[in-house]
């Protein structure tokens, strides 16, 4: 398959600042039964310095993966499968390399850049430009969001120091409240990403318009595997020849906020709302 990098914009607050991390053609598996299970197939993303990097999606597998992915804390079957992700100072963030507790009661696991991984904690948290991985799939509804206000919290400190954030999962109101970014997914790809006060206002695939909406994403595996993971309970494309057996590929928008991109046959009106 053809690799997309959806090429939208970062939230405006920090859409000017450097590439602190870059994600390119992320798939992985899990093995089910002597069974390999395909999870997340083409992930790419940018992440910049102080970015705050909201994940929504597919419930299930595939945000858990992701988060195991990036921290390299894999679960007995879990198998990267093909997929690049670099500190733009030139070293690569091996995506099984492990991960480290970060202080305080955030639940979040710290990345550093390899090529300091071996210096005293002292000399790491100096020298590193950092990631925080937040993963909130597994959290009922209230701790998610006390979780979430507690790395709202810790925000200003955060972004004082260069520090970038991805949480993963949540309500999308808290998220898209918090983050600058969002990216939505669905069939284990990256179905709309830009800027977090646009998706919040004018969400334009179908899944992102139901997460706004207070609905549940259905689980991974859903779909038919051929077309659209949403088309099943899309009530645009439900039906629809195209969303049933071609996989969308990337639209862009323009938008106030900046851009976003949208993988979907029938995307939503960009009407503001009301």
């Amino acid at each position: 398959m053809t690799a997309h990098h959806i090429p939208a914009s970062s939230g405006p607050r920090v859409a000017a600042r450097d590439v602190l991390l870059q994600v390119r053609g992320l798939r992985a598996a899990v093995s089910q039964g002597g069974a390999v299970r395909p999870v997340l197939d083409d992930v790419n993303f940018d992440l910049r310095r102080g970015e705050r990097l909201g994940v929504l999606g597919e419930t299930g597998l595939a945000l858990p993966l992701l988060a195991r992915a990036l921290t390299g804390r894999p679960a007995p079957g879990d198998r990267v499968l093909a997929g690049t992700a670099r500190f733009t100072a030139g070293t690569a963030l091996h995506l099984a390399a492990p991960g480290e507790p970060a202080p305080g009661d955030t639940g979040t696991v710290t990345l550093h850049d390899p090529a300091v991984l071996g210096a005293p904690h002292t000399e790491r948290a100096a020298a590193a430009p950092r990631v925080l991985v937040a993963d909130l799939t597994a959290l009922p509804p209230d701790e998610a969001k006390a979780r979430t206000d507690r790395l709202r919290e810790t925000a200003p400190a955060l972004d004082e120091d260069g520090i970038a954030l991805i949480v993963v999962g949540g309500r999308f109101e808290t998220v898209a409240g918090f983050c600058d970014t969002l990216q939505v997914v669905a069939g284990g790809r990256i179905v709309e990403r830009g800027p977090a006060a646009e998706l919040r206002a004018r969400p334009r695939h179908r899944l992102t318009v139901a997460l706004r909406a207070g609905a549940a994403a259905p689980p991974h595996g859903a779909g038919t595997g051929r077309g659209c993971f949403y088309e099943p309970h899309c009530l645009r494309g439900r039906g629809h020849d195209s969303c049933r057996h071609d996989l969308p590929g990337p639209a862009p928008f323009v938008s106030p906020h900046g851009s976003v991109t949208v993988k979907c046959h029938f995307p939503a009106p960009a009407a503001p709302t009301p």
